[in-house]
């Protein structure tokens, strides 16, 4: 993320920058989030005020020197040194800061911007110019897709200024386009949040985004339900229906999914093999294009319906000992499905029916590619397996290190005990060597 922390940031979030120029007669004022303690542990040799440790939350002082400054800020966790450059008035117009800043953005030097930044805030606060370069920086990181340093330079900048509501919005919209509907978050409702109270236009476009989060749910709901019956507009009827659909409330989302999605109503009424309700609006509802569609996908849910077929089947006769005929089915399930969670499902099956049948080496080629695919540190069954399978092909020392890890993993459980017993298994096997 980009550093944000110009002087604005640390006035209103209390937060502390590394170091700053500041103009010699001028107050400086440091905050710090806790309770900590400040000292000025070295100052111009020339300058007559004596400064004393403070405790507190906030530190104050002016310069009367021109010169360097130390401040070392002790605070509960940790201490920080911070070196202050004080220099006159005649300097700071010498500076040529505004020159500095330009050649910053041209340069895409961020770490001088931001110093600059803060020098020209610090020594003179209402410049018109700052609100300006400000925005300047926040469209940068708008062009580079950093959405979150964006809305927080944003959030500060709209506090320390006061924006039109013009300048809000454009500035709110342009964050906006960076918004992944597919990935949503919790900082994407709050740009809406933004956004709608600017505008009217957003307020369902954030009831919507709330939904999908979980966020007032009854509330947004209501409201959603309330507009739909006024302005009958598809996208708020896809919403409402995608929210009953999510947790398992078909009844509720038929009409919605009527007036918004005629093919995923189709879909759904052939998940409850709903035959009447699908070949009437079937063939009195839908556009040429979308039975081409509906076609297509009719095809791929009877090609799933026989593997699943193919999976029971192989369940079946595995639950038997018929391990040939179970194979087969295990094997044309992995070559024909699209469906993940079968595809998991069938291999760990085909991988465990090999090792009860003392096809280690068969076994271990499918338990490796599961678990390189699949598997995590939840999947203890698979790793079990392979230390036993490790352990019949006589690979020892692979096979101690995955009981070993089960053991350290899940103490107190049923695979601990029966990694333990290999374990056990393991080491008297070595003793019996060694005599």
């Amino acid at each position: 993320m980009k550093k944000i922390f110009i002087l604005l940031f640390l006035m209103l979030s209390n937060m502390i920058i590394s170091s700053e120029n500041y103009i010699v007669g001028n107050e400086i004022i440091f905050k710090a989030k806790n309770e900590s303690e400040f000292k000025l542990i070295e100052y111009p040799s020339n300058t007559r005020k004596v400064y004393k440790n403070f405790v507190g939350k906030e530190f104050t002082f002016i310069p009367e020197v021109v010169g360097t400054y130390i401040l070392e800020i002790n605070m509960k966790n940790e201490k920080i040194l911070k070196e202050i450059e004080v220099i006159s008035k005649e300097e700071y117009k010498e500076n040529e800061i505004y020159d500095i800043i330009e050649r910053a953005f041209f340069n895409r030097d961020f770490e001088s911007l931001e110093n600059s930044l803060n020098i020209l805030y610090v020594n003179n606060p209402k410049n018109s110019l700052i609100k300006s370069y400000i925005k300047r920086y926040i469209e940068y990181l708008i062009d580079t897709k950093d959405k979150k340093s964006a809305y927080e330079l944003y959030n500060l900048f709209s506090k320390s200024y006061k924006l039109s509501q013009l300048e809000n919005i454009e500035i709110l919209e342009k964050i906006y386009t960076l918004v992944d509907n597919i990935k949503l978050e919790e900082l994407d409702l709050k740009i809406l949040e933004k956004l709608a109270g600017f505008n009217d236009v957003y307020t369902v476009d954030f009831a919507i985004t709330s939904l999908l989060l979980e966020y007032n749910l009854e509330e947004n709901l209501e409201f959603l339900k309330q507009y739909y019956k006024v302005k009958k507009e598809k996208k708020v009827a896809g919403a409402i229906a995608d929210y009953y659909l999510r947790n398992n409330m078909f009844i509720e989302s038929e009409i919605y999914l009527r007036n918004s999605d005629l093919k995923k109503l189709l879909i759904e009424y052939l998940k409850k093999e709903n035959r009447d309700a699908f070949t009437y609006l079937y063939n009195n509802a839908l556009e040429n294009e979308d039975k081409i569609y509906i076609n297509s996908l009719l095809e791929d849910l009877e090609k799933e319906k026989l593997i699943e077929n193919y999976y029971e089947q192989a369940i079946n006769n595995y639950n038997i000992q018929r391990y040939q005929l179970a194979d087969l089915y295990f094997t044309r399930v992995i070559e024909q499905s699209k469906d993940d969670e079968i595809l998991k499902k069938a291999l760990y099956r085909k991988a465990k029916l090999y090792l009860d049948d003392k096809k280690y080496e068969e076994s271990l080629k499918l338990f490796e590619a599961y678990m390189e695919k699949y598997g995590s540190i939840k999947e203890v069954e698979a790793k079990y397996s392979l230390g036993i399978i490790y352990y019949n092909l006589k690979k020892i020392e692979k096979s101690d290190k995955i009981f070993s890890q089960i053991i350290d993993l899940y103490p107190g459980t049923v695979w601990s005990t029966r990694a333990s017993i290999y374990k056990l298994q393991i080491e008297n096997k070595g003793e019996n060597n060694e005599s």
